[in-house]
């Protein structure tokens, strides 16, 4: 084998796997940006998810509020004929 011959049977593969991880780099990159992007968006759409939760549970609260201000007017109502017929 000569010397030209040595060169291109070593340079040529070489090269080849020196472009593939060179693509591979690339598409890693891409899949990186991509990952990103998505996971950018899942905070996004957990942060507004959280906002509502948090006015849902202040409207409960509202409503446990009145509801528990009703049974109090209503208990002492009752307590009030019961005690005023003993």
């Amino acid at each position: 084998m000569t010397n030209p011959q040595l060169w291109l049977s070593v340079g040529i593969p070489s090269l080849l796997i020196l472009f593939g991880i060179f693509m591979g780099n690339a598409r890693v990159n891409d899949l990186r940006s991509e990952m990103k992007a998505g996971f950018a968006s899942l905070s996004d759409r957990m942060g507004r998810l959280e906002t509502r939760l948090d006015r849902l549970e202040s409207r409960f609260e509202k409503v446990e509020d009145e509801i528990r201000k009703d049974h109090e007017s209503r208990i002492s109502r009752l307590e009030q004929r019961v005690f005023s017929h003993a």
